[in-house]
């Protein structure tokens, strides 16, 4: 190791490429035989590098020179505190451009919420239905023309009179909603979107029925029930007793494919 001072001010001039050609070799030579200024010089190259991770941020553009300069303060004599504080800041540095990362990144869509506040729409009127349909299979064609995947039940043995249904993109899917009203006047909204990639949000409740898995929510007095038949992602919304929504979503799930549309549950 060097016995000879070390140049902790000129380190910055060298690392920033503002040394003339003789000073610029004399630090150099100093930095083959001393560790500690081979380490402190290691220290502002990774606070430099975690600064410009942070290029075009929200962080100030002289956020890294404010930075050096804080640390210059410090008394120079005292280089191994000063070199911790170095690399702790590096280290804080990085972890702001994480943190800054995770804020910029786009939030993951709470389908539980959306469904929610669809059904509110439609029920307040500010939705309307594109197609007005009381025949499941007619509405069922017309929402597969509009590019939608679905299937259309006809839910009037358990008192429910279809409505009519829509096609809309949500974030980024095309959704079918399918809705339907029960003798007391409250709507049940079905909505079928692809399913590929949706991480649902953590579910008061689960129910399990075969295979199926059932998730369960409940929001602003209506209950909410998602689950899978194959790549397609269902939803069922209504009001009332949350047991008879979460029934209702259970058998309608196990509706095979190609059964006949009259009498389905």
């Amino acid at each position: 190791m060097s016995s000879g001072p070390h140049p902790s001010a000129a380190l910055h001039d060298l690392h920033d490429g503002r040394l003339d050609p003789a000073e610029r070799a004399r630090v150099e030579e100093h930095l083959l035989s001393c560790t500690r200024c081979q380490s402190e010089l290691e220290a502002l190259r990774a606070l430099s590098g975690a600064a410009r991770q942070l290029a075009g941020s929200a962080v100030p553009g002289d956020f890294e020179p404010l930075l050096r300069g804080a640390l210059d303060t410090e008394d120079r004599h005292q280089a191994g505190v000063r070199r911790r504080r170095l690399v702790a800041a590096s280290l804080l540095v990085v972890a702001a451009a994480l943190v800054l990362w995770v804020l910029r990144a786009p939030a993951r869509p709470d389908w539980a919420a959306i469904a929610v506040a669809t059904a509110e729409q439609f029920e307040r009127g500010q939705l309307l239905l594109d197609v007005a349909e009381t025949s499941p299979d007619r509405l069922e064609a017309a929402l597969r023309a509009r590019g939608a995947s679905v299937r259309v039940l006809d839910l009037g043995m358990m008192g429910l009179q279809l409505l009519g249904g829509s096609v809309r993109e949500v974030e980024g899917r095309r959704v079918a909603l399918i809705a339907y009203r029960d003798a007391q006047g409250r709507t049940l909204l079905c909505e079928m979107l692809p399913g590929a990639g949706i991480r649902l949000p953590r579910a008061a409740d689960q129910r399990h029925q075969g295979t199926l898995v059932f998730h369960v929510y409940a929001l602003r007095g209506r209950t909410a029930v998602f689950w899978h038949e194959g790549p397609v992602l269902c939803v069922l919304v209504g009001t009332g007793d949350a047991e008879a929504v979460v029934a209702l979503a259970m058998a309608k799930a196990m509706v095979p494919e190609g059964a006949p549309r009259e009498g389905r549950h």
